[in-house]
């Protein structure tokens, strides 16, 4: 394995370079939409980061409603390990949406993965029941 982004955890200047690689990464696959895209609060109210990896980023697309949540942990071992679910969410005028969760360790191999799992939610326009199909072909 070829881990990135080593101690994020600790060190609050690599969290945020991590948290821009993601947002550079997911932001690039959701260039190729026309639609609106919206981002999640990902910090608390005044202002700073959560800093504890969930999400490390996470996007709501208001045209597919859908969104993204990455959960990263610190790097351990020398095995991959990305998981990937979906989970219905509610917004606040009680809309539901449908969320791809996916929680990883983040190496060069995982990060493969996970921006295939998100191509195939966000640019495909995955439905739920394939998205599923899909995740258990592609992490299992």
């Amino acid at each position: 394995m070829r881990p990135l982004f080593i101690n994020f955890l600790n060190d609050k200047r690599t969290y945020q370079v991590n948290q821009k690689f993601w947002k550079l990464a997911i932001c690039k696959l959701a260039s190729k939409l026309n639609g609106k895209h919206f981002f999640y609060n990902d910090n608390f109210v005044n202002g700073e980061s959560f800093l504890d990896g969930n999400p490390i980023y996470s996007i709501y697309y208001n045209d597919l409603k859908k969104s993204v949540r990455i959960i990263q942990e610190e790097f351990e071992g020398d095995k991959l390990r990305i998981s990937a679910w979906l989970e219905k969410k509610e917004l606040a005028n009680q809309e539901m949406y449908d969320e791809l969760v996916i929680d990883l360790e983040l190496s060069v191999e995982s990060k493969k993965l996970a921006l295939d799992l998100i191509e195939n939610w966000i640019l495909k326009d995955a439905i739920p029941t394939n998205m599923e199909e899909y995740i258990q072909n592609l992490v299992a």
